[in-house]
């Protein structure tokens, strides 16, 4: 080979133990330049001490962490929901000025864990790898209700007042049973209005599965609040 093949194999063979160095997750995590892989390694993750507030909650829903800030290109709403849980409700020990100093122990965020009824990977090995464990850490258990926002809560306690202000007497001077004497929401009237009308499209083969008289007590309970808030 002449002496423009020989390099051109050298930089080829550069390139190459660059690649394998960046796939090398405590190689990727060392190096600021570059970003580690979207999965965390346990090995690396799942057996330190203590973890900051953005370490936390990207692995809680089994993520890598990215480095000292979240990622730039808009992180997992979830991500941001987890952090914001964890900086309000549990207690820094050193309380330091700036949020990316919060650190937490492995055993207080166990018993954090533990309160909310979630299994974190990086936490609890026995869940590694479970699918259905992962989707409730995201909040896509297709089993469970997720919690709204609260534009959704008024949302719901609008078309709730919308119902009530729909209704027509059959008789001069019947009372509105969608409202109380006081004006506010008769809630279980409504309540009972609308899984009534649920039991109806079950009849015609809609899907109205997790429609409930406890689940929709709160969503309106919820949303009365958030409209007078």
């Amino acid at each position: 080979m002449n002496e423009s093949e020989i390099a051109h194999h050298e930089k080829l063979r550069e390139s190459i133990a660059k690649f394998m160095e960046y796939r090398n997750l405590n190689a990727a995590i060392r190096d600021v330049g570059k970003k580690p892989p979207r999965d965390p390694s346990y090995s690396l993750w799942g057996g330190l001490k203590d973890y900051s507030l953005i370490e936390t909650a990207y692995l809680w829903i089994d993520l890598a962490p990215d480095g000292e800030e979240f990622h730039p290109e808009n992180p997992p709403k979830r991500v941001i929901s987890i952090a914001g849980k964890i900086a309000h409700l549990l207690r820094v020990e050193s309380d330091p000025s700036d949020w990316r100093d919060y650190r937490y122990t492995r055993e207080t965020l166990i018993a954090f864990a533990n309160e909310r009824g979630e299994k974190p990977p990086f936490l609890f090995p026995e869940v590694r790898g479970d699918f259905d464990n992962w989707l409730r850490l995201t909040g896509n258990h297709p089993d469970e209700g997720l919690e709204l926002s609260s534009g959704g809560y008024r949302a719901i306690a609008v078309f709730a007042y919308c119902l009530a202000r729909q209704w027509k007497p059959e008789k001069r001077g019947a009372k509105n049973p969608y409202l109380k004497p006081d004006g506010e929401l008769n809630i279980d009237y409504i309540v009972g209005t609308v899984l009534g009308e649920a039991e109806h499209l079950k009849k015609k083969e809609w899907n109205t599965h997790g429609v409930g008289k406890t689940s929709l007590q709160k969503l309106i309970s919820n949303g009365l609040k958030y409209l007078r808030s």
